[in-house]
Order: C-alpha cells, then sequence, then structure tokens
C-alpha cells in the first residue's frame, strides 16, 4: 500500500510539471538539434507526459475545498495554482532554484513551518 501511495505522490508531481515539459518538447521541435531518434523518444514521452497531465487534472474537477480563508476554492484551482509554483520555480535558474531550496532548509532547520503560510489560489479563467 505504501507503495502505491509514493507511486500516486510521484504521477501527481509529473501531472503538475507535465505542461512545462509538453511546452520544452514543442520548442525543440523545428530544431536542428532535435535529431530523428530524439525527436522519436520526446513525441513519446510528451504524448505519455499530456494522459498523465489529464487524467492529473481530472482528479481536480468538479470539488471544491476550503482554503485558508474557508471560501469554496475548485479544485481545478488548486491544480492549476500548484501547476504555476511550480512552473515559477523551473523558469528559474538553476542557482536560483538552489538557493530558494537552501533558503526554505535554512527555515525548516530553524523550526518554521510551511504549512502556516497562507495560500490563495487564483481562479481558473
Amino acid at each position: 500500500m505504501k507503495k502505491l501511495e509514493e507511486q500516486i505522490k510521484v504521477m501527481m508531481k509529473i501531472g503538475y510539471v507535465a505542461g512545462f515539459f509538453i511546452e520544452l518538447i514543442d520548442s525543440l521541435e523545428e530544431s536542428n538539434l532535435y535529431q530523428k531518434q530524439l525527436k522519436f523518444h520526446l513525441n513519446q514521452a510528451r504524448n505519455k507526459i499530456i494522459k498523465i497531465n489529464n487524467s492529473t487534472y481530472k482528479l481536480f474537477t468538479d470539488k471544491k475545498i476550503p482554503d485558508d480563508n474557508k471560501n469554496n476554492v475548485k479544485n481545478e484551482d488548486v491544480f492549476n495554482n500548484i501547476s504555476k509554483a511550480y512552473d515559477f520555480l523551473i523558469n528559474k535558474k538553476p542557482m536560483e532554484i538552489l538557493q530558494i531550496a537552501q533558503f526554505i532548509e535554512k527555515l525548516e532547520s530553524e523550526g518554521f513551518d510551511l504549512n502556516k503560510i497562507p495560500v490563495t489560489y487564483t481562479p481558473v479563467k
């Protein structure tokens, strides 16, 4: 059971970052660096990622949960906001990601609880 839970967590993470990877793969399509074999494998990966993204997104549709302010928020808004947060971080320079990670690690080691940071969800438009 624990292994299944871990696999579900991994699939959720892939679902959150899928849009980013799809864009990266699409941006290489017309590149000279995009060799035939690599193009084939990236397109296969892209198709699988789209399926994972769609199935993950479906888990979040048609439901609402209370947010920190006791407002009902659509689960799809939660999904989209988490995906945007991943995009925000992934689009940072590698050194900036390292700095952010080390900053958070330092805060946590000093007893800071990230769960106490209020979260605001922007609705899907």
